[in-house]
């Protein structure tokens, strides 16, 4: 189910016209970065002991997925495309 996620718009490889490959990956590991961090904040540390809410494993989906999205947002930013 979680690669049914990664599957989306934002997978692939990311390139930017003169960019090498390199300075790609360095680029997407910032945005990677910056994304656990900001797809993280007001979430608790363990979202499986959260309780009354709703179910731990949707928690953690959306977490994911959020994440997922920052970085995509990060890259074309930066003027990368992805295939």
């Amino acid at each position: 189910f979680l690669l049914v996620g990664c599957s989306g718009s934002n997978s692939g490889e990311w390139s930017k016209s003169g960019m090498s490959a390199e300075m790609a990956a360095q680029d997407r590991e910032q945005c990677e970065a910056e994304s656990r961090s900001s797809a993280n904040n007001g979430l608790h540390a363990d979202p499986l002991t959260v309780v009354n809410t709703d179910s731990p494993v949707s928690q953690v989906l959306e977490s994911e997925q959020h994440q997922f999205n920052l970085v995509g947002e990060c890259m074309r930013a930066k003027g990368y495309n992805n295939f």
